[in-house]
């Protein structure tokens, strides 16, 4: 996750590498499995390409990130293989990460009630919504051992669950509360259940 300041995003400066690798430490960085755990496992895929969730890149674009000092690779089978960000790739996947979140914190807010009225709907889509924290809960990585958090988030009647991930919370923890109104950049996930689960990746309190 990455904090936002109000900086314009065209003076965030960002190292110039292909698209197919920028969009490979960007899926890393996103993933809830790097934010938890720090790695992301791959999975062998057709035509000699690779796969997590929804991302997929070929075998040329892993070791072009290797190569460029941005990614490390531990070989954890012969179908499937942990990726982790070095120093240099985080900071170049923040970066990114914070041009695009400049430009939506700062753009259009959608609401709970909007999102919740159409369950099951627009399924990883990015949103921003304004809300109120109404409760908060630190759990404990079984893996790491560090802690991460579930913000119960409500807006007129409507509610969601936004999980800030360790290394984001690790930030966080301690600049909000219970009641305060929160402003939260996420894509869309939904439980089994109906329930609506942000996975955080740009939050900032809203100025009272």
């Amino acid at each position: 996750m990455t904090a936002t300041h109000h900086q314009h995003p065209d003076h965030i400066r960002i190292a110039q590498v292909g698209q197919a690798v920028g969009r490979l430490l960007d899926a890393i960085a996103a993933s809830a499995d790097y934010q938890r755990d720090g790695i992301v496992t791959y999975q062998s895929a057709p035509n000699g390409r690779w796969q997590a969730g929804t991302h997929t890149c070929g075998t040329g674009t892993i070791n072009t990130a290797r190569s460029g000092g941005f990614v490390t690779i531990q070989v954890t089978g012969r179908t499937t293989q942990g990726l982790a960000l070095t120093q240099a790739g985080l900071r170049l996947a923040r970066a990114r990460q914070a041009r695009r979140l400049v430009k939506v914190l700062e753009g259009e807010v959608t609401t709970l009630a909007a999102i919740t009225a159409h369950p099951r709907q627009d399924q990883c889509k990015t949103v921003t919504v304004e809300a109120t924290v109404i409760a908060l809960e630190e759990k404990e990585s079984d893996k790491t051992g560090k802690l991460w958090a579930i913000l119960t988030l409500e807006d007129a009647g409507a509610t969601g669950d936004a999980w800030i991930h360790s290394r984001g919370y690790e930030r966080l923890k301690g600049t909000f509360t219970a009641g305060d109104r929160v402003r939260v950049t996420a894509p869309l996930q939904w439980k089994p259940s109906g329930r609506l689960v942000l996975h955080v990746q740009g939050f900032r309190k809203v100025d009272a």
